[in-house]
């Protein structure tokens, strides 16, 4: 038995950790994540659009202030990706009616909708902000491998923190219609929570 446990104890310590692999290092605040090669990333939450109702022009102009943000806001440093988290929900909807035709087909639409699960996708932009690379980039490098040989901690550069909340601020902005925002805190029953580290929690376990 002991034996076992030795083996499997040694096992364990050569085993690499899941952690290891995720680029995320730390939280600067709120908002921004710092990551291992010295990149910064910030999150927003895109609810949408009703786009079953809209106008195809309306439609269109979204699509084209879309096009001439991204050209214009993002240079060859951002990295711009999209998520889309779909979860289960259970609805349930109130209401009494005195009418019987209208008690009837209320009565088979919860019939309906008791019947299957429901699902809503909730739709999320993570924009990073890479370190310079090239000649540009050398200074940088050369100052984490110091700190790394060092073993002093990766911080994020203040210039690239502010590129990225002034292009995060752009895309916002743009997306007024659709309802985006800046994933941050918020203060949950246990205490302050991170919606940031919730996404990413989602995007590694498969849960939200």
């Amino acid at each position: 038995m002991m034996v076992g446990l030795k083996q499997a104890l040694g096992w364990a310590g050569k085993e690499a950790q899941a952690g290891d692999r995720l680029p995320y290092l730390a939280l600067l605040d709120g908002n921004a994540v710092l990551l291992r090669d010295g990149s910064v990333m910030l999150s927003l939450m895109v609810p949408g659009l009703g786009f079953e109702t809209a106008d195809t022009s309306e439609l269109n102009a979204h699509a084209a202030m879309r096009e001439v943000l991204l050209r214009s806001s993002l240079d060859s440093r951002f990295v711009l990706y999209h998520h889309v988290v779909r979860r289960q929900v259970h609805v349930e909807l109130d209401g009494t009616f005195e009418d019987p035709l209208a008690a009837h087909i209320d009565a088979r639409w919860r019939e309906k909708m008791g019947s299957g699960a429901l699902y809503v996708n909730d739709q999320f932009v993570t924009l990073v902000r890479r370190p310079a690379r090239g000649k540009a980039g050398w200074p940088e490098r050369l100052s984490r491998m110091i700190k790394r040989s060092g073993k002093g901690p990766v911080e994020a550069d203040p210039s690239d923190l502010r590129a990225l909340r002034a292009a995060a601020g752009s895309l916002v902005a743009s997306l007024g219609a659709y309802g985006a925002r800046l994933l941050g805190d918020y203060e949950g029953a246990s205490g302050t929570c991170s919606e940031v580290l919730e996404l990413l929690s989602a995007l590694y376990n498969g849960e939200m």
